[in-house]
């Protein structure tokens, strides 16, 4: 039943909110949308925006999108509290017309306004209180990142075993952080992570150099067998051992000199298993030293040369 036709087909797609990220600092911002004509040319689009029960609409027009073709639209800026904001966009009318598809054109997520800031070199065990630096967030109101005790230590975990929402997505954000004085920067972290079945689970290392309105840099991704390192739990995992821990260090070549970074490590559930991370570090250098000794004076010399 295939059928050629000149009349033009108006759909357009809400494929995800660029902007804002899942914690920023920012009271007041543009939010980015990413869409997609899922139909003929269009030139504009009729936007929804609800942020706290308030709702106000604009026409965003001289898109020139093409069939197929994804764009970014920018938006009138909104206005957000601190803490927890619940936000929506509804698109429609492309191009004056009624939407072909309308059960695509909408999103509605929360992001968390934080404004907590600290300087690098870091450290983070979650032994003391953290939740003022950190933030546990989940734009869809789902599973969090939380504190569990094991063997007498604090880390954080996401429950993925008892998580059946597919691609639900739990964010450990940072506090902002001032790479400002930086030329070279590393990140240190310990991951533990067993998979189970054929189920996949994601795990990201994103960065936010604008205080988080937009997370766009990749600082690492891993799923399956890359993500468990030969790990597998066909029940609930807990790690027991040092061994059942993976150290792992990241350089941060992209970052070293910027003033508002947010670093955010994304769960993305497949209803695998657990996954658990301890003793985040952030260095100002690509080859952090070693401290054997009581205590150490680090660096030395100091950046501008004094010992």
């Amino acid at each position: 039943n295939v059928s050629l036709t000149t009349t033009p087909v108006h759909d357009v797609t809400l494929l995800s909110v660029v902007s804002p990220g899942a914690v920023t600092c920012e009271n007041q911002l543009a939010p980015v949308l990413l869409i997609r004509n899922s139909g003929t040319l269009i030139n504009s689009v009729k936007v929804s925006t609800t942020v706290n029960g308030q709702t106000s609409t604009q026409t965003v027009s001289n898109i020139n999108l093409n069939g197929n073709e994804d764009a970014e639209l920018q938006l009138a800026p909104i206005n957000l509290v601190d803490g927890e904001n619940k936000i929506s966009f509804q698109l429609s009318e492309p191009d004056g017309e009624p939407d072909f598809n309308p059960g695509d054109n909408s999103k509605e997520f929360v992001s968390i306004v934080n404004k907590a800031s600290d300087n690098i070199p870091l450290r983070q065990d979650f032994e003391s209180e953290y939740e003022d630096q950190w933030t546990s967030a989940n734009p869809n109101e789902g599973m969090l990142w939380e504190p569990v005790l094991i063997n007498g230590k604090k880390s954080m975990y996401v429950n993925g075993f008892a998580n059946t929402a597919i691609n639900d997505q739990s964010w450990l954000v940072s506090p902002v952080l001032d790479f400002s004085g930086a030329v070279e920067a590393s990140i240190y972290y310990e991951l533990s992570y067993a998979s189970r079945g054929n189920a996949l689970d994601y795990f990201y290392i994103l960065a936010s150099t604008d205080c988080g309105n937009i997370y766009s840099d990749t600082i690492y991704t891993a799923s399956g067998p890359l993500l468990a390192l030969g790990r597998t739990s066909t029940g609930s995992w807990v790690p027991q051992n040092e061994s059942d821990w993976t150290p792992d260090l990241k350089t941060l070549e992209s970052l070293a000199g910027k003033s508002h970074v947010r670093i955010a490590f994304v769960f993305k559930n497949g209803n695998g298993n657990n996954i658990y991370i301890d003793n985040i570090e952030f260095f100002v250098s690509n080859s952090p030293i070693k401290i054997k000794e009581p205590f150490s004076v680090y660096p030395n010399p100091t950046s501008d040369g004094s010992a």
